[in-house]
């Protein structure tokens, strides 16, 4: 039990310098690539610009494995509510660890675009890490803010700060959440192929840089892959449309650590035409 612990820990530090992204089907924490232009319910998570678009409820849940070490899982619940002329709210859950380790991340997001130009959101969290059943638990509210412009028809740049002020751990303790910012920008060429540059960066931690393809085989069905300089050299993956449901299966992958598996299903009252 106590090495299980320590497993935990080790993904704790792990996932805190590592950001994951995707691109419009494909779900959050599944592909390397460029959170902060990310589009879609999963900028839940990330940019929460990216919601600004949504055009019908949406909801959707996330589970992913890091290196097929149970510990180690990530589970995720968003809901999107568009609520007309006033703009996106959206609820959204996270899940890591198990037992003797556990984050939760719950936030509450509100997001708008202007003129069809400039997306911008702003997303409340509240955090807490228990620690075991006898070592308590810990909570802190922060939260972030972000862009996203459209430079051209084809060409986006988004930026996002999470926790700029660096909460404390715990109101007795020294020790604090890490701040993170995201930059990043996309480009559309031939209607059906996306690639996408962006940087995360953590306090305390080196740059992570991210490089993402989308590629839109039909309307109902996409390939996508990524590498990045973090946890996750490789990532690869698809998604199709199945009705009203999304369905994307994909993996992360380490030389040294192994496979990341990915699944995440959402659904749309709407789909977009």
């Amino acid at each position: 039990m106590l090495s299980k612990f320590f497993v935990s820990i080790a993904g704790y530090f792990i996932f805190s310098v590592f950001n994951l992204l995707g691109e419009g089907l494909v779900p959050y924490g599944g592909n390397p690539g460029v959170h902060a232009v990310y589009r879609g319910i999963w900028a839940v998570f990330d940019n929460p610009a990216g919601i600004a678009e949504q055009s019908s409820f949406e909801a959707g849940i996330s589970y992913h494995t890091a290196f097929l070490l149970q510990e180690l899982s990530d589970k995720s619940l968003a809901v999107v509510v568009p609520m007309g002329n006033v703009g996106i709210a959206a609820l959204g859950y996270q899940q890591f660890g198990y037992a003797l380790y556990k984050e939760q991340h719950g936030s509450l997001v509100y997001s708008r675009t202007f003129g069809g130009v400039v997306n911008a959101g702003i997303r409340f969290d509240y955090l807490t890490t228990k620690f075991g059943n006898d070592y308590g638990a810990t909570t802190a509210v922060t939260g972030s803010a972000g862009l996203i412009a459209r430079v051209t028809e084809n060409v986006r740049i988004g930026l996002s700060v999470f926790n700029p002020q660096k909460v404390k751990f715990s109101a007795n303790g020294t020790e604090r959440y890490p701040a993170n910012v995201l930059a990043g920008a996309s480009w559309n060429f031939g209607g059906l192929t996306e690639l996408g540059f962006g940087i995360s960066k953590t306090s305390g931690n080196k740059e992570i840089l991210q490089c993402k393809l989308n590629y839109m085989v039909s309307k109902k069905f996409l390939l996508y892959a990524g590498v990045a300089n973090g946890a996750e050299s490789f990532s690869f993956g698809y998604a199709f449309q199945f009705g009203k449901m999304n369905i994307s299966m994909s993996s992360g992958y380490n030389f040294l650590l192994g496979f990341t598996p990915v699944f995440s299903l959402t659904f749309k009252s709407k789909n977009d035409e």
